[in-house]
């Protein structure tokens, strides 16, 4: 019995030392709360940020496929999640990147470039457009994304067809249920002009149907990975890997640490998409928040007010025109 209470003693600092050190790879950043949000609902409002930047390409990605970084500059917000974490559970919802979202008066972006301004201007971005005042943000790019799905075993996909994309390096030959690993995940949730086998041919998708998929195929492995990251929980090594994995590659906001990340592991494993309604002119290929939109944010609880300092004093109507009213 002293024997064993010696070595669980040893396991608890051994954990415990590892905690600290998984916490200081973080990397972190500063987040300015809105001047004006009355009515948020209590708890905390998270966006989960996939980065695009070719900086940090997956070991085994196709390079050529992705650009380099002189090819392909900054980064972009590839992949965003809304989360809301109160005392009832963890829910999630997709929001496409093609979605236009109001920075400032004189400037609206799609939620992808809005991570161009920094992870303040897509903070912003989605208070002013879905009236959602953001209090914690995570960033994870390419390389620690592929790793992760793989720290935890690869994430199981239901594929109706075969899939291809070549722009991505995605080659699925086989419909059905599979798993994937972290580069195919990767290549399959960023794939935007998908082929797929139909009757023998490949047929290539339409942009606003390949824009739709992603966004599908973006909540359907996020949705995979809580699932796997969840049972991780229960597997001391694999939960270990998972952990420093992570830590490695993310980027926080001020004040976040380690078990703040560890409570999103209770999160419902099923992401829907929020809805959106296309522009009117189909060549642009960009996507507006509407009613569908606002419908799904009160199902989780916002049904308040959000302004950014740029935006005080000004207001969006539906068709995306912006006027003053106060002065």
């Amino acid at each position: 019995m002293r024997r064993a209470g010696v070595v669980g003693g040893v396991v608890l600092i051994a954990v415990a030392a590892d905690a600290v050190a998984m916490g200081a790879r973080l990397q972190h950043f500063a987040l300015t709360a809105a001047v004006d949000a009355t009515g948020q609902p209590a708890g905390r409002s998270w966006l989960i940020v996939g980065s695009d930047s070719r900086a940090d390409l997956a070991a085994g990605t196709d390079a050529g496929g992705y650009g380099s970084t002189d090819q392909v500059q900054g980064r972009r917000a590839d992949m965003v999640l809304l989360v809301r974490q109160d005392g009832t559970g963890t829910r999630a919802v997709s929001i496409p990147r093609d979605m236009m979202v109001r920075l400032r008066p004189d400037l609206a972006v799609r939620v992808a470039l809005a991570l161009q301004d920094g992870p303040q201007g897509l903070a912003d971005g989605i208070c002013n457009t879905l009236g959602v005042a953001v209090t914690d943000m995570a960033i994870v790019n390419f390389r620690t994304f592929a790793a992760a799905v793989d720290a935890v075993g690869g994430v199981p996909v239901t594929l109706p067809t075969p899939i291809r994309d070549r722009a991505t390096g995605l080659e699925i030959g086989d419909a059905g249920p599979r798993t994937l690993d972290g580069v195919q995940a990767l290549a399959l949730v960023r794939s935007r002009q998908a082929e797929l086998l139909v009757k023998g041919r490949w047929v290539a998708e339409s942009d606003a149907v390949g824009a739709q998929q992603r966004a599908d195929w973006g909540g359907a492995v996020l949705s995979a990975f809580a699932g796997r990251a969840k049972s991780a929980v229960g597997n001391p090594v694999v939960a270990q890997r998972l952990a420093w994995t992570l830590s490695g590659g993310l980027q926080v906001s001020s004040g976040l640490g380690l078990a703040d990340l560890i409570q999103l592991r209770g999160v419902d494993p099923r992401v829907p998409v929020l809805p959106t309604d296309p522009d009117p002119n189909p060549r642009l290929g960009l996507l507006h928040a509407g009613a569908g939109a606002k419908n799904v944010l009160r199902e989780l609880g916002y049904q308040g007010e959000c302004t950014t300092a740029a935006m005080r004093g000004y207001v969006e109507d539906a068709g995306g025109r912006v006027r003053r009213v106060d002065g």
